[in-house]
């Protein structure tokens, strides 16, 4: 059986990147290889997080001075357990490898050990996410033994100053494809290469299906909608959420991003939510509010009614905003991005997902054949 080499984002505590990791695995384990997470690690600077517990416990301390002790150990308890359940997750379900690489050079001396390598998902080829881009495109290995899966640039274009690095680095690849639309015409650009296949995230090549039954999800009569907004978003589409709770006599559930959305929760939070209890909450939920692109993933995955709320134009994740907006062209659905001024008669809450399976079905058929073939002609 021939080895594969992964360098992908997996360290983080972030629910799209221990899934995006583990699904990709598990694709490239069904086409009968070996893969293998190489455990490089970026530095702190590039994962932490601005809903990183220790902010989070800040915000406590702050915002809540005349009571601060009960919201810090609230906050304390939730969010240790939180990256504790990240922890398990990673060591039950990521295959990786037992040395852990923290720089260029000693990643050149893998190279012997695979067959072929995959560089993706995730924001891999931002700029803004990665410390040595030069890991990211797999440029410790010779080119023959590299592809590159679903990789994202995270937003149209790169600045000038990086192209001609990129326009190299793309340029070596031996199998290239991306998760944007938008990223694939960006590459043809820098390379004048025309063969560049436009691939699904590696979570849709999951079926819904099959994550439950993967993970033994539970199921629950609830009704609810689902929130998971970062930036403090909720307060902008509130009106909204509390007059479709209101039509149709629903709970509202929330996955804390910040200190307010743990504390004004109508869900019982005893301990934090890892990653399986995440793939619980989008598979049980009625509807989904989101302005996460893992968040918009899932929620197709479990074919849910959802809506994405625009991102605001001066937080640090706007410029990220494309990888969204591509996402529901692809699926024909750009109608479901809301915002502030949105007001309830906007709205079509049911989705109808006749149309939007039938091209997830064709486009999953695709990428998986970019990958088994991409793979066959790397370890040739």
């Amino acid at each position: 059986m021939k080895n594969v080499g992964m360098i992908t984002f997996h360290e983080s505590d972030n629910y799209g990147t221990v899934f995006q990791a583990f699904a990709l695995q598990e694709i490239i384990d069904r086409l009968g290889y070996r893969p293998k997470i190489i455990n490089y690690q970026r530095t702190d600077h590039y994962t932490s997080s601005k809903s990183s517990k220790f902010v989070h416990l800040k915000n406590a301390l702050c915002e809540y001075s005349g009571r601060k002790f009960f919201y810090y150990k609230k906050s304390k308890d939730y969010f240790g357990s939180k990256k504790s359940k990240f922890s398990e997750f990673r060591e039950a379900y990521l295959k990786r490898t037992t040395e852990i690489y923290s720089s260029f050079s000693e990643l050149e001396r893998t190279s012997r050990n695979y067959d072929a390598f995959t560089c993706g998902s995730d924001m891999i080829w931002s700029t803004d996410r990665a410390d040595d881009i030069r890991v990211y495109f797999l440029d410790f290995v010779e080119s023959r033994k590299r592809i590159a899966y679903a990789p994202s640039f995270g937003k149209s274009g790169v600045a000038v100053e990086f192209e001609r690095q990129y326009s190299e680095l793309l340029s070596k690849l031996g199998s290239i494809s991306c998760r944007e639309s938008g990223g694939v015409q960006l590459i043809k650009e820098l390379t004048n290469k025309t063969d560049i296949c436009h691939v699904l995230d590696p979570t849709l090549l999951i079926q819904g299906k099959e994550w439950i039954d993967m993970f033994d999800l539970k199921k629950t009569s609830e009704k609810y909608i689902l929130c998971y907004l970062f930036e403090n978003q909720y307060k902008e589409v509130e009106h909204l959420i509390n007059e479709i709770r209101k039509q149709k006599d629903y709970k509202v559930l929330i996955i804390p991003m910040t200190t307010d959305d743990l504390l004004s929760n109508e869900l019982e939070l005893k301990t934090g939510i890892g990653p399986i209890e995440y793939l619980e909450l989008f598979s049980n939920a009625e509807l989904v509010f989101t302005n996460s692109y893992h968040g918009l993933m899932f929620s197709l995955i479990f074919n849910k009614s959802f809506f994405v709320v625009q991102r605001k134009k001066n937080d640090h994740w706007s410029q990220f905003q494309d990888r969204l907006v591509s996402a529901l062209d692809v699926f024909d659905i750009s109608n479901r991005i809301i915002d502030s001024e949105t007001e309830i008669e906007d709205l079509e809450i049911d989705l109808n997902y006749s149309n939007i399976n039938k091209i997830i079905v064709g486009k999953r058929e695709e990428s998986i054949s970019y990958l088994s073939e991409s793979l066959t002609k790397s370890v040739m």
